[in-house]
């Protein structure tokens, strides 16, 4: 199963978006919440965390032969394959929720922005009406 974080410039409204799964591609259409334009697809502030490498895993003994013969027993009926429409709709899930998480974040950003500048704003209005009364005063 693929899986990809997209970490975008602005905000997606998933409601006026979708996904296409055909056998040879996967179509994403997105569409942007606010129609301004934006620099880049992908937010060029975004910075990644490092995954950690497990160091244990790259020391493989030389002596060692795997054992690539499967006996028939060995395999189940969980074993096959999902069906295409099954595989679809939960790729399509993961898109879903992955856009919904990366459109909360947006808003929690924006709402964040907006109560600072709110915050600054009220400050700035209350150093002008206290020098205002010692003008008057």
């Amino acid at each position: 199963v693929f899986k990809r974080n997209f970490h975008l410039w602005g905000v997606i409204n998933i409601k006026q978006s979708s996904v296409n799964m055909v056998p040879s591609k996967v179509e994403i259409t997105l569409r942007k919440a606010d129609q301004v334009a934006w620099g880049k697809l992908e937010d060029p502030n975004y910075k990644p965390e490092p995954e950690p490498v497990e160091e244990n895993i790259l020391e493989i003994p030389e002596s060692y032969q795997p054992d690539w013969d499967i006996n028939d027993d060995d395999i189940s009926d969980s074993d096959e394959e999902e069906a295409p429409e099954v595989t679809q709709q939960k790729i399509t899930e993961q898109i879903t929720e992955g856009l919904m998480k990366k459109q909360q974040e947006m808003q929690n950003s924006k709402r964040k922005e907006v109560e600072e500048e709110m915050k600054r704003v009220m400050e700035e209005k209350r150093r002008a009406e206290e020098e205002k009364r010692k003008l008057q005063e």
